[in-house]
């Protein structure tokens, strides 16, 4: 987790990638293990639950984002380096009635800047999602492998293709572009 957390300004609860398992040029694989504990399981639906198609492809945007910030060297540490100090730990704070407080305060490393700071004061922003096919249902305990390939870059904009696969079925494909952008705050 300490390896997403480096590329990526989400923090929980609205962090979608568990792992990096592995970056091949243009390409990257990452995994989520859904829990029954999820906070979307409670609403969505009750007796019932699956993961909402928004949320899946949530998770495919986070590994590109994370791919995002690999290409372009805008990573805070090096592979391998947490950043913090020797003994130091990340502090989770709990949640917080406020999301914007629970945005800023989620996670915690003394001397690092907040969340969403992480890729050189830029964020990752979606800016086109097209050809959406949800074809198979996430439930609780199910663990998705996520895709994400750099097709083209051009100027700042990076367009991307997604998939999610659970156990072997494909969940989800889609394309979407996105653009790592100056933070406005």
């Amino acid at each position: 987790m300490e390896e997403v957390l480096k590329y990526l300004p989400h923090r929980p609860p609205f962090l979608l990638v568990d792992r990096i398992l592995e970056r091949d040029g243009n390409r990257i694989r990452a995994r989520k293990t859904v829990h029954a504990e999820e906070f979307w399981f409670e609403g969505h639906y009750p007796g019932k639950p699956i993961m909402p198609g928004v949320l899946i492809c949530e998770s495919v945007f986070q590994t590109g984002a994370i791919l995002m910030a690999m290409l372009a060297g805008e990573a805070p540490e090096p592979t391998g380096s947490t950043g913090l100090a020797p003994g130091e730990r990340p502090v989770a704070m709990p949640p917080r009635a406020d999301a914007e407080a629970e945005l800023s305060a989620a996670v915690r490393r003394p001397g690092h800047p907040a969340p969403g700071r992480s890729l050189g004061g830029k964020v990752p922003v979606i800016t086109r999602i097209n050809n959406v096919k949800l074809k198979h249902a996430v439930l609780p305990g199910d663990t998705m492998e996520i895709e994400a390939t750099l097709k083209e870059k051009v100027g700042t904009a990076y367009y991307l293709t997604g998939k999610v696969m659970v156990g072997g079925k494909t969940v989800v494909t889609l394309d979407f572009a996105a653009m790592l952008v100056e933070e406005t705050a």
